[in-house]
C-alpha cells in the first residue's frame, strides 16, 4: 500500500514522448492504468528505467520479528544479515515482478474494456449521418440480402431478392427495390463488393 512506482530517464537529454516520466513517481495504489501502459512502453523502448520503491526498513523489521524469536548476541547479527540479503536478492525482486505484472494485467484489462466500449459506440453509429441507407449484400444461389437503416442506425426493413443466376428475377427485384426506396425515403445504396457484386 505504501509502495511507489518510480520512473527515471536513461538519458535525460533524449527527446521522446516519455519526457513526462523522466523524473516521476506515484503511489502504486493510485496510479491509473494508462500511465502504467505508457511507462511500460517507455521502458520497452529503452527510454525509461522503472523500479518499485518499497518501505524497506519496515519490511526488514517485520521479517526480523517473524524470524528472530529469541535475541542472542551471537546469532542475531548473522540472522539479520541473512534476512537483509534474502530480501535484497530474492524477496524484493520477486515482489517487484509480481507487482509489475499485476499492474500491467489490470491496466491491459481496463484498456480492453475502454476499447470495447468505444468500438461498440462506433459500430452503433449510423453508417452515414442524416441519411437513410439501403445496404445490398450480393449473392447468387442464396439471393441478395437487403437491409434499410435509418439516420440513427435503426434497421427499418430487410428483404431477400433474386436478380442473379440461377433465378434471374430482375424485374421483380426492380419493383421490390423501387418500393423500398419510396417507402423509406432511401438516400443512398451501399453495395458489397464480394461475390455477385458486379452481376447485382
Amino acid at each position: 500500500k505504501e509502495g511507489k512506482l518510480v520512473a527515471a530517464a536513461k538519458d535525460a537529454e533524449a527527446e521522446s514522448v516519455y519526457e513526462n516520466y523522466y523524473d516521476y513517481n506515484e503511489a502504486i495504489a493510485s496510479i491509473p492504468g494508462h500511465r502504467i501502459l505508457a511507462i511500460n512502453r517507455g521502458e520497452n523502448e529503452k527510454f525509461l528505467t522503472i523500479k518499485v520503491e518499497a518501505p524497506e526498513e519496515r519490511i526488514l523489521r517485520y521479517l526480523e520479528k517473524q524470524i528472530i524469536t529469541n535475541d542472542n548476541e551471537y546469532t542475531t547479527p548473522y540472522l539479520k544479515e541473512c534476512i537483509a540479503d534474502a530480501y535484497d536478492r530474492l524477496i524484493a525482486p520477486a515482489i517487484e515482478r509480481e507487482i509489475r505484472n499485476t499492474l500491467t494485467e489490470t491496466a491491459e484489462d481496463g484498456a480492453i474494456k475502454v476499447f470495447g466500449k468505444n468500438l461498440e459506440q462506433l459500430l452503433l453509429q449510423p453508417p452515414i449521418a442524416g441519411k437513410v441507407v439501403l445496404g445490398w449484400d450480393p449473392g447468387f444461389r442464396n439471393g441478395c440480402k437487403l437491409a434499410i437503416v435509418d439516420a440513427t442506425g435503426k434497421v427499418l426493413a430487410t428483404k431477400v431478392v433474386y436478380p442473379t443466376e440461377p433465378f434471374n428475377k430482375v424485374e421483380e427485384t426492380k419493383k421490390i427495390v423501387a418500393d423500398l426506396i419510396k417507402k423509406y425515403n432511401v438516400n443512398l445504396i451501399s453495395c458489397g463488393n464480394g461475390t455477385a457484386s458486379r452481376e447485382s
